[in-house]
């Protein structure tokens, strides 16, 4: 989705995008790093709510995509808004890590 973005030139929903999948990769590391933990309810509770989270979050974006319809300036503004979402510090999804944007 966030090459699709970028290729669309609506760079922030993919920076939006970007952090996401930085955010996701991090959930996964939990499971990855707990192989054979047998006390892991609390974190399949916290990974629960997380996504219920994320589904907030998406569901909220494709309303407002909605509401906008095809009227460009809301798209752009919406771009905006999505390109604020700050990456963690040293992400390797962060496109300034590979010089990609100076």
């Amino acid at each position: 989705m966030a090459a699709y973005f970028h290729q669309q030139n609506l760079d922030g929903m993919a920076h939006w995008m970007r952090c996401q999948i930085h955010e996701e990769t991090l959930h996964a590391m939990k499971f990855f790093d707990k192989e054979n933990d047998y006390t892991a309810e609390p974190l399949l509770a916290w990974f629960a709510n997380e996504q219920m989270e994320e589904e907030s979050n998406t569901d909220k974006i494709c309303r407002q995509l909605e509401m906008v319809g095809e009227n460009k300036q809301g798209l752009f503004m919406l771009d905006r808004e999505l390109g604020a979402r700050v990456l963690v510090a040293g992400s390797p999804f962060d496109p300034a890590a590979y010089n990609l944007v100076q």
